[in-house]
């Protein structure tokens, strides 16, 4: 590895916004000269349909007389090189003139010692910054059996994503992405892309012709100010107490012990005092043993309908209300033989929080937290022609536990589907205290605005999407989101030193199902309480929302209908930038 180096973004395939100049930085050794050129790579080296990629960047140095060099072919045109000088930190920086949409291009880097970097395959397009909690970041992967024939489909090596993975500082601002690696749409990749994301190139592609690049800077959970500077939090000392706090390396430390220390201790009580685990009740025969056995060992307070009970449920309206542990659910279904010679898949919706589900005995998948629906295949060969046993090992850790209603709660065939809605068998396993709360340190004021967002401010782009608000959704706290969101917006284009730089956002969709004991129109409220501050931050010029109200879904805080908000953020991108064409599709 050389002196010299570049960015993540600054990454083979990454797209560069047209329009602007272009930014290239990096480092190397003080006081060195680099050379910078961005060379149209030849026609006949024209983005492949199916894209290698994986690889390392090229980079070495330039070969002796006679060596052997792989420097790319460009496509003959005279290439301008600039050249710029580190300073005392190693750092350079250009602006290259700016570029209409098109490509493919190599960027070229070169100090003065002979040391050279290539990126290859770059593009010329649009870039949108996109960031916000889980409804942002949600993959593709989640939501691939409601979209099969566009993932099928997707192959597109004009639609790019860079995801930045979860990082938070709070010791200041990074200067690059610690992650992050640029991909082009195809059927394995795109499922990593954002959902929302991925519609909304799409569209911008099919209308424009214009390449996109789609920069993911989002984390599930976070709450606005943990994207937020300490200057868009002047005035709100409870937060800059916070990021101060958690700048303290010990203090942090001794937080990350305690949750870890505090989730093994209490699983690993689970683990220890559950009846289900000694007993085996994933297999059928402990179920077929003195029931009144198995009602012995149940809590007293837990134990009036605990025999049977309809599925899906909620612990709060069984005799399970409040119960911490675990509860085991058993029953028997029935498949034809052609079925059994089939793959299969167990269709169970969502649960709170964790579950391990068994078919005749064996695992067949678990989930750790709430919010996945869970599908887990079943190989051709594991059910039997006839009677099978399905067992579900549902763990609640604070007294408000589910099986949602509402879900799919089936097994899927290639000949059709078995319902397994109805009555279970059902045994409580293990009666605990509530799980000690979890510090989410990364969803702190400034970490992720330092960690994730910050070093991407000197990437220019087209504007940004958001989608958030979820997590800052509760009274009394919701009344200073629109203040807050505001702040952002000024502080994200003040970073990047344009003021009319497009901020297109969600506002917040229909939901009311909740986990806890409150009033579900109360939670509802918040949420409307939530939609009235989004729509305050519309007096702030460049901005756009867009209204999801009947896209969401009242049973899940992931709504998987995410083609049709991509699809509307994209029709708001259009009405605020105009719809300027510069066709780079192949004829």
């Amino acid at each position: 590895m050389g002196d010299l180096r570049l960015p993540r973004l600054l990454g083979d395939y990454a797209v560069l916004q047209r329009g602007k100049d272009i930014h290239i930085w990096g480092w190397d050794l003080p006081g060195r000269t680099v050379s910078i050129s961005l060379a149209r790579e030849e026609a006949d080296r024209k983005l492949p349909k199916n894209m290698e990629q994986g690889k390392a960047p090229v980079q070495g140095r330039v070969p002796e007389q006679g060596e052997a060099s792989e420097q790319g072919r460009t496509s003959g045109e005279k290439t301008q090189a600039w050249h710029v000088r580190t300073d005392e930190t190693g750092s350079f920086s250009a602006f290259l003139p700016a570029r209409e949409a098109g490509g493919p291009y190599t960027l070229r880097v070169e100090d003065e010692a002979g040391e050279w970097l290539e990126r290859k395959h770059l593009l010329i397009g649009d870039v949108w910054y996109c960031s916000g909690q889980s409804n942002m970041e949600l993959p593709v992967s989640w939501v691939a059996p409601y979209y099969e024939e566009e993932i099928k489909n997707c192959e597109n090596p004009y639609i790019r994503s860079f995801k930045i993975s979860e990082h938070a500082d709070f010791h200041g601002p990074l200067s690059e992405p610690l992650s992050g690696k640029w991909k082009t749409a195809n059927p394995k990749n795109v499922l990593d892309f954002s959902a929302c994301t991925y519609f909304f190139a799409k569209k911008r592609w099919d209308r424009t012709g214009v390449p996109v690049g789609i920069l993911n800077v989002s984390l599930g959970g976070a709450k606005i100010e943990a994207f937020m500077s300490r200057e868009m939090l002047k005035g709100y000392d409870d937060c800059l107490a916070e990021a101060e706090r958690y700048a303290q390396d010990d203090w942090r430390k001794e937080q990350e012990e305690k949750n870890e220390k505090s989730t093994a201790e209490w699983y690993g009580r689970l683990q220890k005092e559950d009846a289900g685990i000694k007993g085996a009740w994933m297999q059928e025969e402990a179920w077929n043993k003195n029931k009144e056995n198995g009602r012995k060992e149940e809590k007293a307070e837990h134990r009036d309908d605990s025999s049977r009970i309809d599925v899906p449920f909620f612990f709060r309206n069984t005799g399970y209300r409040g119960l911490c542990g675990s509860v085991w659910l058993a029953r028997h279904f029935t498949v034809t033989k052609e079925m059994a010679a089939q793959d299969s898949v167990f269709c169970l919706g969502t649960m709170v929080d964790a579950d391990e589900v068994y078919v005749n005995g064996s695992l067949v998948g678990c989930t750790a937290y709430q919010y996945p629906e869970r599908r887990y295949p079943v190989k051709a060969g594991m059910l039997h022609a006839g009677e099978n046993f399905l067992v579900i090992r549902l763990i609640s850790e604070q007294g408000e536990g589910r099986i949602t209603p509402g879900k799919p709660f089936c097994l899927k065939t290639e000949s059709g589907e078995i319902p397994l809605s109805g009555t279970f068998q059902a045994k409580v396993g293990a009666v605990c205290e509530k799980r000690p709360p979890v510090d989410f340190i990364n969803w702190r004021s400034t970490g992720l605005y330092n960690g994730m967002a910050a070093p991407c401010e000197a990437f220019p782009i087209a504007g940004f999407l958001w989608y958030q608000g979820e997590a800052n959704a509760h009274m009394p706290g919701v009344l200073t989101y629109a203040d807050k969101l505001k702040r952002l917006i000024v502080g994200y284009r003040k970073a990047r030193k344009d003021n009319g730089l497009p901020f297109l956002y969600v506002q917040l969709p229909n939901f009311k199902i909740e986990t806890y004991y409150g009033n579900e129109e109360e939670r509802d409220s918040d949420w409307g309480a939530m939609r009235l501050e989004q729509e305050k931050v519309l007096t702030l010029p460049g901005t756009g929302m867009v209204r999801t109200i009947g896209l969401g879904e009242d049973n899940d805080l992931h709504p998987h209908n995410k083609k049709d908000v991509g699809e509307l953020l994209a029709d708001l991108a259009e009405k605020m930038t105009g719809n300027p064409q510069a066709d780079c599709r192949r004829k």
